[in-house]
């Protein structure tokens, strides 16, 4: 009887031993595999914003030269319908002139005598963009909004988030995206 209660006792130590050495070491496969999983879709989803953050570039290029081209005043220009959201040329190169001036209605513009320096801190979501044509420089931009965000996120299925000072002023919505780590959660 003696023999079979330590050959039990053997027995069990040794199937404890190796299911916890195997739960271990699967533990540590699945961790190391997921975890390299989701570095992959970090770096798959950083390539695409890249690629897509430069299509918005190039859109914006795009309009801004179709806007001028149809009409060198700048004053005159309906941006309501298009992709810039404003353009602008300087006054003394430092005041925008709101004489040579169009833009939507998303931008903080606080009195008529604004320096460049004030409408980009006033507006700290711009991407703001020179030409300089004929000895004029015209500045023209896209706010970045939730709309444009949204456009990106959903092309590269990963939300983003646009941070200023700390703390995040433009968030995506995440309606109806998947997160990108969701087929772990």
């Amino acid at each position: 009887m003696k023999i079979n209660v330590r050959l039990l006792l053997i027995t069990f130590t040794i199937v404890v031993l190796v299911t916890a050495s195997s739960s271990l070491v699967y533990y540590s496969l699945t961790n190391r595999i997921i975890t390299s999983e989701q570095k992959q879709n970090i770096l798959n989803a950083t390539s695409d914003f890249i690629f897509n953050f430069q299509l918005v570039m190039e859109e914006l290029d795009d309009n801004y030269k179709k806007l001028l081209s149809e009409n060198d005043e700048v004053a005159s220009i309906s941006l309501n319908s298009e992709y810039t959201d404003f353009i602008f040329t300087l006054r003394d190169d430092q005041y925008i002139d709101f004489d040579n001036f169009s833009a939507k209605n998303n931008l903080n513009i606080r009195s008529k005598y604004l320096t460049l320096i004030q409408f980009l801190n006033d507006n700290p979501n711009l991407i703001l963009k020179y030409d300089v044509r004929d000895d004029n420089t015209y500045y023209y931009g896209k706010v970045i909004s939730e709309e444009v965000l949204n456009e990106i996120s959903e092309k590269i299925r990963a939300n983003i988030a646009f941070i200023i000072n700390e703390v995040p002023a433009v968030v995506t919505s995440s309606k109806s995206k998947p997160s990108l780590f969701s087929k772990y959660n």
